[in-house]
C-alpha cells in the first residue's frame, strides 16, 4: 500500500521527528508514524495538532519526566517486586500526568482533556509512593512503624560504636599499635590499622591485610558483639522493605488497567507535541486534504539544509507531469519532495510547503527511484526498473500517485523511449497520478497532443552551465549535454563532431525549447521584478495612509484637548462676565445700555470656536498644489510647497523644510501673506496672556530675558502651542555663555508637553536655538 516509503527516505523522517519527543513512549510513537488515507482519522490529528499548537504557545506542562508504564505493569503482574528506583520513576509519570489533567482545560483543549480526564486518576498508589520514598528514592523511615524502630535502633548502636572507635584510637594504649589513628571498613565491619608485628597483642578479630602485609585489619573485640547486633538490625530493616515494596507492587497490580491508559494518554500526548514541534521546525502547514487535485506550494524537502522550493499541481483532467533537464540538475529532488511531502500530509504532518497546499487521499504510493541493479538476483539496471514497475502497472488507479525516474532508463533509447510513452499513456487512462522524469524527446512531445500530461523542466542556466534547481511548470527542458560536456573539458572538435551527426530534426527542435525556455526565464525573471515592486509599492502606499490616519487620530485629540480648554477658558470668562454685568446694572439711562451691548458683544465674540479648534471638515479648503504659499492651520508662519507625494506635502518655510499632511495646511492669498511676514514684536508675558485661541508663531524669542522671566515666558508659550496643535515650535535663546540655553533645556526634559528636542541645525539658528517638537513625528 506504501510501496514508496523505504525509497523516499521514510525512515530518516520518522527519525528526525522522534527527535522532538521528550519521552521514550513518544519517541516510540513517532518512529512507527505512518500514512493513512482515512479521512476521518486525519481530520482528528488536524485537530490534535493545532490544539497542541496552542498548547505550545501558551507555555504549558510537557511530558517530560514521564517514564513507560507497561514494562513495570507487566513485572508487577508476575508476581514481581519493583525496586525503589522503578517506583520512583512511575511516581513521577503519575505526577505529570495529573499536572497534564489539570491544566487541560475543556473549553480551549477538548482533545486533550478527554484523553487526560479520562477514568479514575489512581490517587492511592500515587499517594503511597509519595508517603513511601524520599525524593532520592529512599524508603522514608515513616513508611511503616517498624521500619522506623529499626532505624532508630540502628543509629542508636552506630553512635555506640562510634564512641567506642573513638576512644580506640584516642588512647595511649592503643596509639602503639595502630599504623594510623582511623577507623575503616572491611567486608561490612568497622576496623582499625594495627601494626603487622602487634598482631598478637590485641583483642580482636583480624578482617584482612594490606598488600604489603604491613598491617593488619582488626576489629576490636569490644566493639564485636554490638557490630553483630547492628548486623541484625540492617537485615531485618532488609526484611521490612522489601515487605513495603511488595505491598506497593500489588497496589501497582491492582490498578493495571488504569496505568496502561495513563502510559498510552502520555505517549500520544508526547507524540503530537513532537510532531507540532517538528512542524514549526520546518515552517510547515496543515494542507488541505481529499479531493482529486494535488497542488504543492513553495514544497521543501524536510532533510535537505537549504532546498529549493517546488510548486506543481496535478488533477483529475491532467494527471501526468513529465520532468526533464540536465543530469544533476534536481530532478530526482523534486520527485522525492513530492512524494515526501504527500507521505506527511497522510500521516497526519504538518507539511515543509505553502498554505492552501492542497492532497489527495491517496490509497497507494508506488515509487521507482534510483539504480537498484543486484548482482546476487542477476538483475541489471533495466531489469530492477521493471522489477518495480510491473507490479506499479497492475494496481494503479485513479487513488494512485505514482512516482518514477529516468523512466524507461537503462536499455536502447528507441526501445526505452517507446516503453516509456507506453506505460505513462497507461497509468493515465487508468486515472492515477504520475510524475515521472526523462530525457526522452518523444515524451516532452506527448504533453503537446494530449491535455492529460503536462511538461515541466528544471531549470538551467545557459550564461553559468549550471542548475538552478527551480522546476518550471509548463514548459519542456533540454538536458544540455552538449553544453555539460563543454564544460566539464571534452574536446571541442568531438562535441562539435556529435552535433553534426544528430539528427537535424532532433536538433532544431532542441534548439527551440532552449529558446523558448531562455525567453522564458527572462519573462518570469522580469515579472518577479514587477511583482517585487508593485509589493513595495502597496507596503509604501499601506506606510503613507498609516501615517495619515495616525496624524488625522493624533490632531483629532489635540482639538478635542483644545476645546475642552477653551471651554473651561469660556465658562470662566462667563463668569466674569456675569460679574461685570451686575456693576453695569448700577448704571443709569443711556450709559448702561451702552455698557451692557459693549459686554455682550465681547462674549458673543469669545463663544466663537477659534478657527483651529475647528474640525477638519469645517475648515472647507481646497487642498495646495505645488508653488502655493501654505501655512499651517493656527500658525502666522508662512511657506511655500515644494513637493507633494501622495498626501504628504514638503514644505519651504525660510531656512525650515518639513513634511506635513496636505490636511494640515491652508492656502494663503497675497494679501494674507503679506500681512503674515510684516514685523513681529518680541513675545512677552503679556503678550502670552492673551486668550490661548488666538493663532500663534513658531518662534520664541527669549534673548534678553532673565532666567527667570524667560522660564515663565516659556511655560505660557508650550500652553498656546499645544492648545494651536503646534507639532513644534523654534526658542531662540541665542548663544552668549549658554545660561539661557541650558535653562530651557533643562525645562524642556521634564516637561510632559514636549515629546523630544535637540539643538537648531546649521540652517536653523545652530546652538542659538532649541527645536521642541509637542508631538511624535519623524
Amino acid at each position: 500500500m506504501w510501496d514508496a516509503l523505504p525509497i523516499l527516505g521514510w525512515e530518516k523522517i520518522a527519525q528526525s521527528l522522534a527527535g522532538y519527543a521528550e519521552t521514550e513512549m513518544g519517541r516510540e510513537d513517532c518512529l512507527i508514524i505512518q500514512p493513512d488515507s482515512d479521512a476521518q482519522a486525519l481530520e482528528q490529528a488536524h485537530a490534535t495538532l493545532k490544539e497542541c499548537l496552542a498548547w505550545l504557545e501558551s507555555g504549558l506542562g510537557t511530558a517530560s519526566g514521564a517514564v513507560p508504564l507497561l514494562g513495570l505493569i507487566e513485572r508487577a503482574g508476575r508476581d514481581g517486586i519493583l525496586a525503589a528506583s522503578e517506583f520512583l520513576a512511575l511516581g513521577r509519570t503519575l505526577e505529570v500526568h495529573r499536572v497534564l489533567g489539570n491544566q487541560a482545560d475543556p473549553e480551549r483543549y477538548p482533545l486533550i482533556s478527554a484523553r487526560f480526564r479520562s477514568g479514575v486518576w489512581p490517587r492511592t498508589l500515587a499517594d503511597a509512593i509519595a508517603h513511601t520514598f524520599d525524593p532520592d528514592g529512599l524508603v522514608r523511615d515513616q513508611a511503616s512503624p517498624v521500619l522506623s524502630d529499626l532505624r532508630r535502633q540502628i543509629r542508636h548502636g552506630e553512635r555506640e560504636i562510634d564512641q567506642i572507635f573513638d576512644r580506640i584510637v584516642k588512647s595511649g594504649e592503643w596509639s602503639k599499635y595502630l599504623q594510623e589513628g582511623l577507623v575503616t571498613v572491611r567486608y561490612g565491619r568497622r576496623v582499625v590499622p594495627v601494626k603487622h608485628e602487634f598482631r598478637n597483642s590485641v583483642a580482636g578479630i583480624i578482617h584482612d591485610q594490606s598488600g604489603s602485609g604491613q598491617t593488619v585489619f582488626v576489629e576490636p573485640l569490644s566493639v564485636v558483639e554490638r557490630q553483630n547486633h547492628l548486623t541484625t538490625l540492617r537485615q531485618d530493616e532488609a526484611r521490612e522493605i522489601e515487605r513495603i515494596l511488595t505491598e506497593l507492587t500489588r497496589l501497582v497490580k491492582n490498578v493495571e488497567d488504569t496505568l496502561k491508559a495513563i502510559h498510552h494518554h502520555l505517549k500520544w500526548f508526547d507524540g503530537y507535541l513532537a510532531r507540532s514541534r517538528y512542524g514549526l521546525s520546518l515552517k510547515g502547514c496543515l494542507p488541505l486534504l481529499g479531493g482529486t487535485r494535488l497542488d504543492l506550494k513553495v514544497a521543501r524537502h524536510p532533510l535537505l539544509l537549504h532546498p529549493v522550493p517546488l510548486s506543481l499541481t496535478l488533477s483529475a483532467t491532467s494527471l501526468a507531469l513529465i520532468i526533464t533537464g540536465p543530469n544533476t540538475g534536481g530532478k530526482t529532488v523534486a520527485l522525492k519532495t513530492a512524494g515526501v511531502v504527500v507521505c506527511m500530509a497522510l500521516s497526519g504532518l504538518m507539511v515543509p510547503a505553502g498554505e492552501g497546499s492542497a492532497i489527495p487521499l491517496y490509497h497507494r504510493i508506488m515509487a521507482d527511484i534510483g539504480d537498484e541493479q543486484s548482482l546476487e538476483q542477476n538483475l541489471s539496471t533495466f531489469s530492477s526498473h521493471v522489477a518495480r514497475l510491473v507490479p506499479m502497472m497492475a494496481s494503479a488507479g485513479p487513488k494512485t500517485l505514482c512516482l518514477i525516474d529516468e523512466i524507461g532508463a537503462g536499455t536502447d533509447p528507441d526501445e526505452g523511449a517507446a516503453l516509456a510513452e507506453v506505460m505513462v499513456d497507461y497509468l493515465v487512462d487508468q486515472g492515477a497520478h504520475l510524475i515521472a522524469s526523462t530525457h526522452y524527446s518523444r515524451l516532452k512531445l506527448m504533453a503537446l497532443s494530449n491535455p492529460r500530461i503536462q511538461n515541466a523542466l528544471m531549470e538551467f542556466n545557459r550564461e553559468t552551465l549550471s542548475p538552478t534547481y527551480r522546476l518550471v511548470m509548463g514548459s519542456p527542458g533540454s538536458s544540455y549535454a552538449f553544453n555539460i560536456a563543454r564544460q566539464l573539458g571534452l574536446p571541442a572538435d568531438m562535441v562539435d563532431r556529435a552535433q553534426s551527426i544528430m539528427d537535424p530534426a532532433v536538433l532544431t527542435l532542441t534548439d527551440a525549447i532552449e529558446t523558448i525556455n531562455h525567453f522564458k526565464q527572462e519573462l518570469d525573471r522580469r515579472e518577479e521584478q514587477i511583482n517585487a515592486q508593485a509589493t513595495d509599492l502597496k507596503k509604501r502606499l499601506q506606510d503613507l495612509e498609516d501615517k495619515e490616519a495616525k496624524w488625522a487620530a493624533r490632531e483629532e485629540r489635540e482639538r478635542a484637548r483644545g476645546v475642552k480648554a477653551w471651554q473651561g477658558e469660556l465658562e470662566r470668562m462667563r463668569e466674569k462676565f456675569e460679574a461685570a454685568l451686575a456693576l453695569v446694572r448700577t448704571e443709569e439711562g443711556r450709559e448702561r445700555a451702552r455698557a451692557v451691548e459693549q459686554l455682550r458683544a465681547q462674549y458673543r465674540g469669545l463663544a466663537n470656536l477659534p478657527e483651529n479648534l475647528a474640525p477638519r471638515s469645517a475648515k472647507g479648503t481646497a487642498a495646495p498644489s505645488v508653488g502655493d504659499h501654505v501655512r499651517v492651520f493656527g500658525f502666522d508662519d508662512v511657506g511655500t510647497v515644494t513637493e507633494i507625494i501622495g498626501r504628504t506635502a514638503t514644505v519651504d518655510m525660510g531656512a525650515i523644510r518639513m513634511k506635513l499632511a496636505l490636511d494640515e495646511l491652508e492656502r494663503v492669498d497675497e494679501i494674507q501673506e503679506k500681512a503674515s511676514l510684516s514685523p513681529k514684536r518680541r513675545r512677552t508675558g503679556g503678550d502670552l496672556g492673551q486668550e490661548k485661541s488666538r493663532t500663534i508663531g513658531v518662534e520664541l524669542d527669549l534673548r534678553g530675558m532673565t532666567q527667570d522671566e524667560a522660564l515663565e515666558v516659556l511655560d505660557k508659550y508650550l500652553d498656546d502651542a499645544v492648545l494651536a496643535s503646534a507639532p513644534f515650535v523654534r526658542i531662540i535663546h541665542g548663544k552668549g555663555t549658554g545660561v539661557l540655553r541650558r535653562a530651557v533645556s533643562q525645562a524642556l526634559r521634564g516637561d510632559p508637553r514636549v515629546f523630544r528636542y535637540r539643538l537648531g541645525d546649521a540652517g536653523e539658528g545652530g546652538d542659538g536655538v532649541t527645536v521642541a517638537h509637542l508631538e511624535e513625528s519623524d
